[in-house]
């Protein structure tokens, strides 16, 4: 799964999936843009494959893991299913700091953006 960074943060970034074409094409692009602007390595993966995600990054020398739940709130996949299975593999690899950050609509910054949109589109 790559080259091995040891010591190295990573980002692994976490969806729900769909099925639908339209759906896949904006991960894809979110995930490309992700990639070629973050000063750090970014593994995505949907809900169900979590630990598989936050397991690669180790393998990769990842120790500084930080979890972006792409998701508008903090909801059963987010607190359920990312927050224990963050708090299994925590207790797998203690050595690894984890970290999630907040759901998209707890961000200021996507808020803000929101409101940019709506005054600038014609309604």
């Amino acid at each position: 799964m790559g080259s091995k960074v040891e010591n190295s943060e990573f980002i692994v970034a976490v969806w729900h999936g769909s099925k639908r074409p339209s759906w896949q094409i904006v991960i894809d692009d979110l995930m490309d843009y992700l990639k070629a602007t973050s000063p750090r390595p970014v593994i995505g993966v949907a809900v169900d494959a979590v630990h598989a995600g936050l397991t690669a990054a180790y393998q990769r020398g990842g120790r500084q893991l930080t979890v972006l739940p792409l998701f508008t709130a903090p909801g059963g996949h987010v607190t359920d299913d990312i927050d224990q299975t963050m708090s299994a593999f925590s207790a797998e690899h203690p050595q690894v700091t984890l970290r999630r950050v907040p759901t998209l609509l707890e961000l200021p910054a996507v808020r803000e953006a929101i409101i940019d949109v709506l005054d600038s589109a014609s309604i």
